[in-house]
């Protein structure tokens, strides 16, 4: 089966135009969502996923997070649960596409032994998944280890360390491009080369981004803006200047953003 590979945490869905049959996924707090691309505010609730949400001292919320179509068109994804002790323990869990239920595949790594795992992509040039892990140093800044990841086994390599904090990413399969978004003090979208970690600085993102999806019917990166509640394409990212689509309005924090392509779809460079 030929797959369109897709970011983090929201699922979105395309228009019955689109030509290469893709359906677009996000996940909230509570929720897997199908997106409409051409107007967010039609997207619908496929249903609860009914991953808990873990609430730390200061208010931040945690639980679902990044999504991807990954190998055979499992929708994966990461998701954070805050134990009494302090520690995350951080899991792959994968999405029922016509109930919204996910169910836990292993549990990849608890915060206070490895730091935070953050991005999952499919990549299709690879064949695999890429995560980053992002350890607090002692001087208080981070890295951000590309891990490769094989969600049988829960093994992982190393990639490369392209030296940001890495929250979200993106593959571009037509052209095997890779680009990540740290939306926090720096705000920053990034080409990153896999082989190198070299970086390719795009510019400052708007506001508090979150999970991107690439579509190959569409030739577009989108993304999601936590403090509008806004879908935004990046175009192709040639050329990163934010295009605002619409509002999903659907009451719940969008945490992540895939796009799959379906059986018998025809996606280019995949």
């Amino acid at each position: 089966m030929l797959r369109c590979a897709a970011a983090v945490g929201l699922v979105l869905s395309v228009s019955a135009s689109s030509l290469a049959q893709e359906t677009a996924y996000a996940v909230t707090f509570n929720n897997l969502v199908e997106v409409n691309l051409d107007d967010p505010a039609l997207s619908h609730v496929i249903g609860p996923h009914g991953l808990p949400i873990s609430v730390r001292s200061d208010g931040a919320m945690f639980g679902a997070f990044s999504i991807t179509c990954g190998p055979d068109g499992r929708l994966l994804g990461l998701h954070y649960e805050l134990g009494a002790d302090g520690v995350f323990d951080q899991y792959l869990v994968e999405y029922d596409k016509n109930t919204g239920e996910a169910d836990i595949v292993m549990l990849l790594s608890s915060s206070d032994a490895e730091g935070y795992v953050e991005t999952i992509e499919y990549v299709g040039s690879l064949d695999t998944l890429v995560i980053s892990v992002t350890p607090t140093l002692a001087s208080g800044t981070f890295t951000s280890e590309l891990r490769t990841l094989d969600p049988e086994t829960g093994a992982t390599a190393y990639l490369t360390d392209n030296n940001r904090d890495n929250d979200y990413g993106v593959h571009d399969s037509s052209r095997d491009l890779f680009y990540t978004i740290d939306p926090n003090a720096v705000g920053r979208l990034t080409l990153v080369d896999l082989d190198t970690g070299d970086n390719t600085d795009l510019g400052h993102t708007p506001s508090r981004m979150a999970d991107m999806a690439y579509s190959c019917d569409r030739d577009e990166i989108f993304s999601y803006d936590v403090a509008t509640d806004e879908l935004i394409s990046y175009g192709d990212g040639s050329e990163p200047e934010a295009i605002w689509i619409g509002v999903f309005g659907l009451g719940d924090v969008v945490q992540g953003l895939a796009i799959c392509c379906e059986d018998g779809a025809d996606c280019p460079g995949d």
